[in-house]
């Protein structure tokens, strides 16, 4: 597992003027350092033990004298950036940190945060290319969302409302944007790159190949709502049919999106169940659900289903 905001708190690191504000407060302060205090003992520490041993060196000589409101200590987790994590399984997983490894905007500082910078992405370009067949990517926030949605959270942003609609998409910083379709692009790139996602409250399956090649690599787009969480049924509705109708495969609004040079295919839910008949076709889907994730003995994607609550299974048509 990897953090989100409401783990420590909401639009966390969303813009650098936010964090000129939050960090500069005592109490705000502290409020994101006990967070991570708590997501460091109870998640971090397992995902990657030998890379948070300064933190649990500090924890342990704090333990002794029975007080952790400790200022270096503060400092230490505020500035650590290595929460990211790779599970060497076959296939591969790289587990993304997309929350403190934030790549400011050169022109405004209001303006949305890359999700990554430079530098991480750079280690993340490593493991593409150092895996083989496929590999699974886990990133919070969608890498190819819903661009009708982005679209309107582009327009908040324009009129200074960015906190209103969390613009925290990847396509919103054109730099760490530019880089990460640059790289799974790539000729170096595995075969098939699986991105796991969450964040939006709905559920949806993308995939995008290289626009004029006879390459057969694929990136799949994998996102599954929250356990409790839910978008708007209607509205989740219109944006479905209004996102199918502008940015189809071969929509000219495509050229003006950072990932014109990738065909990305929408792909529908299909069930056989007369109770669910009229989510046929549908390519958002907002129901409360578990995302299943199934791969062939190559480890390319073979099944993606949703489970929800009361045990009905959703699959998406990766064939159509």
């Amino acid at each position: 597992m990897i953090f989100d905001d409401h783990d420590i708190t909401d639009d966390w690191n969303l813009t650098a003027d936010w964090e000129s504000h939050i960090y500069g407060n005592t109490v705000t302060k502290h409020m994101i350092s006990d967070g991570l205090l708590s997501y460091c003992l109870f998640q971090g520490w397992g995902n990657n033990p030998e890379r948070l041993d300064p933190i649990i060196e500090k924890l342990r000589s704090l333990a002794l004298k029975k007080d952790f409101a400790n200022k270096q200590l503060t400092e230490q987790l505020l500035d650590f950036n290595q929460w990211d994590y790779v599970v060497e399984t076959s296939p591969r997983i790289a587990v993304l940190d997309t929350r403190t490894q934030r790549w400011r905007s050169e022109t405004s500082a209001k303006n949305p945060s890359g999700l990554m910078d430079w530098r991480s992405l750079e280690q993340l370009e490593d493991q593409l290319y150092e895996s083989f067949g496929s590999i699974l990517v886990v990133s919070a926030a969608p890498v190819f969302g819903v661009k009708a949605i982005e679209v309107v959270q582009k327009a908040c942003e324009l009129v200074g409302q960015e906190l209103l609609v969390d613009v925290e998409n990847w396509m919103a910083h054109q730099g760490s944007a530019r880089k990460l379709m640059s790289m799974m692009r790539h000729d170096n790139a595995p075969d098939e790159i699986i991105i796991l996602s969450g964040d939006v409250h709905y559920s949806f399956c993308f995939s995008a190949e290289r626009r004029f090649s006879s390459s057969t690599d694929k990136i799949w787009q994998l996102t599954c709502s929250g356990f409790k969480n839910e978008f708007p049924q209607k509205l989740l509705k219109f944006f479905d049919y209004i996102d199918r109708f502008l940015y189809s495969q071969y929509s000219l609004l495509n050229i003006f999106t950072k990932r014109r040079k990738l065909a990305v295919d929408h792909h529908p839910l299909k069930t056989q169940d007369n109770a669910f008949k009229h989510l046929n076709g549908r390519h958002l889907v907002s129901s409360s659900a578990a995302g299943v994730v199934e791969l062939d003995q190559k480890g390319m994607l073979k099944h993606y289903r949703l489970v929800t609550g009361s045990g009905d299974i959703h699959e998406f048509a990766l064939d159509e």
